[in-house]
């Protein structure tokens, strides 16, 4: 018996990387599925799939027509240029189809982010509004509708759905779970999973609620205050990137300029050429050209870390840094810009 269960394990082991393959896809699609729920959009997941292929398809049969226009202008011979073709038209397809995905995958967590924020903004008031309804006499499932407020907007949507689903048969716990199933949310999930505890259980309602309120309102201040205990750190990364950047990359940007018309008005006659004080590499001067693109390259990585240091300090989350980004960038290139026109008129009387 024994010889024939290792037999059977030896021919069953060659599946397992296989299986795993499997398993590894369907965990990926399992979360494009997850990130598509927590957004909000309801779009089928194959649908999806199919565009970011024949999006990818198409692109990556652009770009390698763009190369092979490059090699062709650089001369390979067109038997090559075919042969290449046949490699580097699927590495293109490749490389295409993992980036839009990553950005689909970006794209959809951080639209996820934002809408489980609207409801973690609102929900203290509410669990506080429900429990005072509570108090008053109302039923469970009657206070919560009650409780909603204009100003609460996604989550008024939400309790109306689950008021709707409570009138149609189904139980409070069940609506409540599915409602929490919608947001990546841990607060959320962690409130509604209390509820329905005590619900269960027959526990005060009421006194939960408010427990929890309160819970969040303190949570709420601690951040606040530690936000504001680190704010020196805050403006000294935000000076440093908005202001100290550009007019160092502005100042050096004008000299290098004033330096390559000077030295290209330098004129050494047959005597002086000799001295090595004067061999000082007149060709060897900077490209303004390549000195401009170096300093736009690193103001937007310079900014773009920056936002993101400042929200990890100030937030603890990188994504609600996202949004501060294209700010930075837009300030710094821009007064960049001006700063670079300023020293130009400032250094003009040097070069007269």
């Amino acid at each position: 018996m024994k010889k024939t269960q290792k037999k059977k394990e030896e021919k069953r082991a060659p599946e397992k990387p296989l299986r795993e393959r499997f398993m590894s896809k369907k965990v990926k699609n399992k979360k494009l599925k997850e990130f598509l729920v927590y957004s909000g959009y309801k779009i089928n997941l194959e649908k999806i799939k199919s565009h970011m292929f024949w999006t990818s398809v198409i692109a990556g049969f652009l770009e390698t027509v763009i190369f092979l226009i490059y090699l062709f202008a650089l001369g390979i011979s067109q038997v090559a240029i075919l042969i290449l073709s046949a490699v580097i038209f699927p590495v293109f397809c490749l490389i295409t189809y993992c980036v839009i995905y990553l950005v689909v995958l970006v794209f959809l967590d951080v639209t996820s982010f934002m809408r489980a924020r609207e409801i973690e903004k609102v929900l203290p008031d509410f669990f506080q509004l429900a429990s005072n309804n509570i108090k008053a006499g109302m039923s469970i499932d009657r206070a919560l509708y009650l409780a909603v407020k204009p100003n609460f907007t996604v989550l008024a949507k939400e309790i109306e759905k689950v008021g709707k689903k409570t009138m149609a048969g189904f139980e409070l716990q069940e609506a409540l779970t599915e409602f929490a199933s919608r947001y990546n949310s841990k607060l959320l999930a962690r409130s509604i999973s209390l509820i329905v505890e005590s619900l269960n259980s027959g526990g005060e309602i009421a006194e939960l609620l408010a427990k929890v309120a309160n819970d969040i309102y303190e949570s709420n201040t601690i951040r606040k205050e530690l936000a504001s205990s680190v704010t020196t750190y805050v403006i000294f990364i935000s000076f440093a990137t908005v202001v100290a950047a550009p007019m160092l990359f502005a100042l050096s940007t004008q000299i290098i300029t004033i330096m390559n018309e000077v030295m290209a008005n330098v004129t050494i006659d047959s005597t002086a050429a000799s001295s090595s004080i004067l061999q000082i590499g007149t060709g060897n001067s900077v490209n303004i050209g390549d000195f401009k693109f170096f300093v736009y390259l690193s103001l937007i990585i310079t900014s773009t870390f920056s936002a993101s240091i400042i929200s990890m300090i100030k937030k603890g989350n990188l994504k609600e840094g996202l949004r501060q980004i294209p700010l930075f960038i837009l300030i710094t290139l821009t007064l960049y810009y001006f700063l670079s026109f300023a020293f130009k008129a400032l250094f003009s009387g040097m070069l007269v």
